[in-house]
């Protein structure tokens, strides 16, 4: 592929990334984009590390990483771009619409993510397949778990997130420290 046309897609990522964070944050839920973005970061590793230890020659993490956090955010964008409201069936997208009433969604996305980056250095850089594939392995199991394991997703408009940014905050970090 041309070098010219790798450098667009990177660029056109970066910008969308750069518009959606902007989203994200005119809303008052910059963590919801956090969970959702580390998710997908966390999956396109685990499978950047399968695929090194399974080829036996490094991939690009950073590839795959972009791509799953495309796959994650995808419901957003549909809200963003057509006011598509969020549904049970757009769990489809990494588990999108759990990941917001598991046990604490931030650190949970957050661990995942550094185990994941973890498995793929092991299995990319230092040749140790694998410990690497069953680490990412070991750290998708239990996000997996986390996620059939969260609580039911609000059924009353009152029980979601506020829209304000300080009653969002509040809203973030009672999530964070639950339980």
């Amino acid at each position: 592929m041309p070098r010219t046309v790798v450098w667009a897609g990177r660029l056109a990522l970066a910008v969308g990334e750069v518009l959606l964070i902007q989203q994200y944050v005119a809303r008052g839920t910059a963590w919801h984009g956090l969970i959702h973005s580390l998710t997908g970061f966390a999956a396109g590793l685990t499978v950047a590390a399968i695929l090194s230890a399974a080829t036996k020659k490094p991939t690009r993490g950073l590839g795959w990483a972009a791509l799953g956090q495309v796959i994650s955010v995808a419901p957003d964008v549909l809200y963003i771009a057509r006011d598509l409201p969020h549904k049970e069936w757009m769990d489809a997208f990494l588990g999108h619409i759990a990941v917001h009433t598991a046990w604490a969604p931030v650190l949970l996305t957050f661990g995942y993510f550094i185990a994941a980056g973890w498995a793929w250095w092991l299995v990319s850089a230092v040749d140790r397949r694998t410990t690497g594939v069953a680490l990412a392995l070991a750290a998708s199991a239990i996000f997996a778990l986390a996620l059939v394991n969260a609580d039911p997703i609000p059924a009353r408009l009152v029980d979601f997130p506020p829209a304000g940014a300080e009653e969002a905050a509040a809203y973030a970090a009672a999530l964070i420290c639950r339980r």
